[in-house]
């Protein structure tokens, strides 16, 4: 399979200071999907599988979300189809403004991001891998705190690439921070379980499948 070597980064300006929830895919995953959805199959559609991420460049955490001291955000998005890039893209340009969660975004250019080979991506929102089952009492999902959450996420990719491609992935899929994550930020989350039936993985960015 022919993947991409690229995917889209939208460079976004809110007020400055303007908030958006932790839970800001709510939001975000309706409006990817108007982008591209074709006559209602998206849930059925291999293209389906993408990823998403809007990262503050000039990061404030707060309890209840997060903020671009300065105002300037950038949105990205991973597919392994080059057609739904391509529609992601145009749909940007066409686009004026965006609304997040009441907040409101001007699109001020929209790029291709190369990908390089076990890139390191920054996320400024929390990291969590869904778990099959949990016993009362227990939370519903790892946090990279947590020993199993690397293979986690792992398992997650692995998954997504058999279910793309029919095939095992070409090498061993592996996960890891380059640096020790923020606690506070996932001490912070609201009671929130991710839309995800089964091993899953709740991400901010950076995985391409």
């Amino acid at each position: 399979m022919d993947l991409p070597s690229y995917r889209i980064m939208a460079f976004l300006l809110s007020d400055p200071g303007a908030e958006i929830p932790w839970e800001w895919r709510d939001y975000m995953q309706p409006l990817i999907y108007s982008f591209i959805d074709d006559g209602g199959k998206i849930h059925s559609a291999r293209y389906s599988l993408f990823s998403f991420a809007l990262t503050p460049l000039d990061p404030v955490s707060g309890r209840d979300g997060a903020a671009s001291g300065n105002g300037a955000w950038a949105f990205r998005f991973s597919s392994a189809l080059t057609s739904v890039l391509e529609q992601v893209a145009a749909s940007l340009r066409k686009s004026r403004e965006l609304k997040i969660a009441g907040t409101a975004f001007r699109v001020s250019a929209v790029v291709e991001e190369a990908l390089s080979d076990r890139a390191a991506y920054q996320t400024a929102s929390p990291v969590l891998a869904a778990k099959l089952a949990f016993r009362d009492g227990g939370k519903p999902f790892w946090n990279p705190a947590e020993s199993w959450f690397a293979a986690a996420v792992a398992k997650s990719l692995t998954n997504r690439w058999r279910f793309l491609t029919g095939e095992k992935p070409p090498s061993r899929v592996l996960s890891g921070f380059y640096h020790r994550a923020r606690k506070e930020i996932w001490d912070m989350l609201p009671v929130y379980v991710p839309p995800t039936k089964g091993v899953g993985v709740w991400m901010p960015e950076g995985f391409t499948f």
